[in-house]
């Protein structure tokens, strides 16, 4: 949807916000290749960080007396500023590495050559999360660096 933003001269923001916040909490411009952000900004008078699993925490004084925790997984910027990752509840441990089926999808928007879909994950001993992906080839690609292409757009 972003990319058929792209061509709209007025100024088009994402928002971040949940019931618990009363509100929108921060915004991202995601129109315009020069503006166009990967990160929320905070509104005035909100501040947020991390607690032990990297979720959101925010702090909105104005709107509650109490931190607000989320299940979002961010990348923290500063106490203004985060890249929303995906959700705590949607994580698949592999190997060792964390997917965000979230980032997976988002990277993937814009593939050309091949579409990845990720299937349900098994619990195993070795890998932990078992992660299935099950690929649509958009174009003629070789085996091997299909495998690669996979691997990078996932991890």
């Amino acid at each position: 949807m972003e990319a058929k933003l792209q061509g709209i001269s007025a100024d088009i923001y994402s928002s971040y916000g949940m019931t618990e916040t009363i509100s929108h909490i921060a915004m991202r411009h995601v129109n315009n290749e020069v503006k166009h952000q990967d990160t929320y900004k905070a509104m005035p008078n909100v501040m947020f960080s991390k607690d032990d699993r990297n979720c959101l925490v925010i702090e909105a004084p104005l709107i509650s007396d109490h931190p607000v925790v989320t299940n979002d997984i961010v990348d923290l910027i500063s106490a203004t500023e985060f890249k929303w990752l995906g959700r705590y509840d949607n994580i698949i441990n592999s190997g060792g590495f964390k997917i965000f089926p979230e980032t997976v999808e988002q990277k993937n928007k814009r593939n050309i050559l091949l579409r990845i879909i990720l299937l349900p994950k098994n619990k195993t001993m070795i890998w932990g999360n078992e992660l299935y992906c099950m690929c649509r080839v958009m174009k003629k690609i070789i085996l091997p660096l299909l495998t690669i292409y996979i691997w990078t757009k996932i991890c």
